[in-house]
């Protein structure tokens, strides 16, 4: 049992696993059933239980779980075990909504009463931001980002962009999500409207000539790097060809 918790509903702890494991009910119905609060019920068994999982990360998530609780982004996580920030999301959300969303109103009750985020981080094993991103909404809190996890990512995406990948390619490099790469080069770059695709299309045939004919690519992997139709790459590259 956690440090602190107290001994009061320590006979029905084997109780309340044994109907989170065994029959899916939450810490909310759980704590319905015997007239107790959710984080009651959480704090005697949260420690104590685990929702199965059958992601191909299931040897990572304790580990992700770890550093989120502990403060980290999703996009931190991702980096630093090599994998997509949609991965760690999701499998961090799986395994933590339902114990939040038993928690949540209390947070905000005790938010409300003047406990601070920390406070209630620390008596729930929570970081502050983690309660901040679920209550923030409710207790009408604005929140200012002092650091930008992807601010050393932005000079190089905005290169790759000029040189002719799109939002979408370069979201697809580094496992996130095109709106995040667009959100963090618009300011650094000239975007590329429609009428401005032509120009560009004859300003990369000469590097799509090059790709294939000395390097060997595919016109499939020209197509998957630059986000262009197959049949768009080909068209441009014979018509250069003819044209010589």
């Amino acid at each position: 049992m956690p440090r602190g918790t107290s001994k009061k509903y320590l006979h029905l702890q084997d109780e309340w696993v044994k109907l989170y494991n065994e029959e899916g009910l939450n810490f909310t119905k759980i704590a319905k059933r015997y007239s107790v609060q959710p984080e009651t019920v959480s704090r005697y068994i949260n420690h104590l239980v685990s929702k199965k999982t059958r992601s191909p990360f299931k040897e990572n998530v304790h580990k992700w779980l770890s550093d989120y609780r502990k403060g980290k982004s999703f996009a931190e996580i991702a980096r630093s075990h090599n994998v997509s920030e949609t991965a760690v999301k999701n499998n961090i959300y799986k395994e933590l909504q339902p114990i939040i969303q038993d928690l949540k109103w209390t947070w905000i009750a005790l938010y409300k009463k003047g406990q601070s985020l920390k406070q209630i981080g620390d008596v729930y094993n929570f970081h502050p931001k983690v309660i901040l991103n679920e209550i923030k909404n409710e207790v009408h809190l604005n929140v200012k980002t002092n650091h930008n996890v992807y601010e050393h990512f932005r000079g190089e995406w905005a290169k790759l962009y000029r040189e002719g990948l799109s939002f979408e390619a370069i979201a697809n490099k580094y496992n996130v999500s095109t709106d995040t790469v667009y959100r963090n080069v618009r300011h650094k770059v000239q975007v590329r409207s429609k009428k401005t695709n032509s120009d560009l299309i004859q300003e990369l045939v000469p590097i799509w000539r090059h790709l294939y004919y000395k390097k060997g690519y595919t016109l499939q992997q020209i197509s998957s790097e630059y986000k262009i139709s197959t049949s768009t790459i080909y068209r441009h590259v014979r018509e250069t060809v003819s044209s010589c």
